[in-house]
């Protein structure tokens, strides 16, 4: 629990995101113990994290180019990897959204 919390305030910067889940191997213990308390790893913790956090800025205005860069990473690699963690890029994603508002 306090390590899932480490985690969490670690991530909140995208930098140290990077730098955090490349030290997670040194932390083996540490790893194992969260592992077992949160049931993922670690480093599916902190895509879960980015995830999530994409999502959310998807949802408003943000440019995709501009939530990539938060996160870290290229603009190409931000979709294929949101795409492999979602199933969908971050476009469908969200058209998803605005076909689903303006259904309602």
């Amino acid at each position: 629990v306090i390590f899932g919390r480490i985690v969490r305030s670690g991530y909140n910067n995208a930098a140290k995101a990077g730098k955090l889940s490349n030290g997670v191997g040194k932390l083996g213990g540490c790893a194992k113990v969260f592992k077992k308390s949160e049931g993922i790893t670690v480093g599916d913790f902190i895509n879960q994290l980015r995830i999530s956090r994409a999502a959310a800025q998807l949802e408003s205005a943000v440019e995709t180019s501009d939530v990539a860069d938060d996160l870290g990473l290229s603009e190409f690699y931000f979709s294929r990897w949101f795409r492999r963690m979602t199933g969908v890029t971050p476009t469908e994603y969200r058209d998803s959204l605005r076909s689903a508002f303006t259904k309602h």
